[in-house]
């Protein structure tokens, strides 16, 4: 595992909840991020100290084409982690979007759990105020604090 597929943003927290960004690129297999996805919940659960607090997934749906067969790799996945993510995730946001978000989301929902589904937000004015403070150091740091403390 040379990069992860779970990047920690150390300075954002939602709610007292850590946020994650999921890092996947075109080189991306299945099999090697399902294994990755468990072994890395495990280790920022470790690293952050965090228990049996749950996290909060930011998804950038803007490099999510429309393509049927890449939908499907997303349920076909899901579906393979549900009871893993459903332990571990409070809310899936989707921060960014492109026009096929919602026709995207459309066909999601039919091939994924109710209960899991219910836990994805793809709020514009959430997406507005995220992206904001992800571009913007003087927001993030008057409406969040940073995960870890220097000790310093």
């Amino acid at each position: 595992m040379i990069e992860r597929y779970l990047v920690v943003l150390e300075d954002f927290m939602i709610n007292e909840k850590l946020c994650i960004l999921l890092n996947i690129n075109e080189e991306f297999d299945r099999p090697t991020f399902i294994n990755d996805l468990y072994i890395e919940l495990g280790i920022i659960r470790q690293e952050f100290n965090m228990e049996d607090n749950k996290f909060i997934v930011l998804l950038d749906f803007s490099k999510v084409p429309y393509d049927i067969s890449v939908i499907q790799e997303i349920y076909t996945i899901v579906n393979k982690v549900e009871s893993h993510l459903i332990k571990n995730v409070d809310k899936f946001i989707i921060y960014k979007t492109n026009k096929d978000t919602d026709r995207i989301l459309s066909l999601i929902e039919h091939h994924i759990s109710r209960e899991l589904f219910d836990m994805i937000v793809g709020d514009n004015n959430i997406s507005d105020i995220i992206n904001q403070a992800l571009n913007d150091k003087n927001l993030l740091s008057n409406i969040s604090h940073p995960v870890k403390k220097d000790s310093n």
